[in-house]
């Protein structure tokens, strides 16, 4: 019950779904904390930390070169999915584009193989 509240109504998409929506141009962003992203990140992802979002919303998206608009698709990933999940809350009402949570976060990308970068 916990999980579904904090984690809300927002649209959620499976790391492989994820990865065939980054092919078709949609934007990866990692909301961990820069230790986290440092051991190792999805290849292509870009680093916003969900205290930096929680703070300015769209702004902090824009200031870290994240452009998108109306009907673009941001990807929001965190370790498991819950801060993504409060990534998306934040965004919903402010966003231009359709924020959609990663189901399984990091975790998932990880045991999927799919592309890393950093440190792992």
């Amino acid at each position: 019950m916990l999980r579904s509240l904090l984690a809300g109504p927002s649209a959620s998409a499976s790391v492989d779904e994820a990865l065939a929506m980054m092919a078709s141009g949609a934007i990866l962003v990692d909301v961990r904390e820069s230790s986290e992203w440092r051991a190792g990140h999805a290849l292509g992802a870009v680093h916003v930390p969900l205290g930096d979002l929680q703070g300015q919303g769209l702004r902090t998206l824009e200031s870290k070169g994240v452009k998108a608009g109306t009907g673009d698709i941001v990807l929001l990933i965190c370790h498991s999915g819950m801060r993504s999940g409060l990534a998306c809350q934040t965004l919903a009402g402010d966003a231009p584009f359709k924020a959609i949570n990663v189901k399984g976060g990091m975790i998932a990308w990880q045991r999927a193989g799919l592309p890393m970068a950093g440190a792992r």
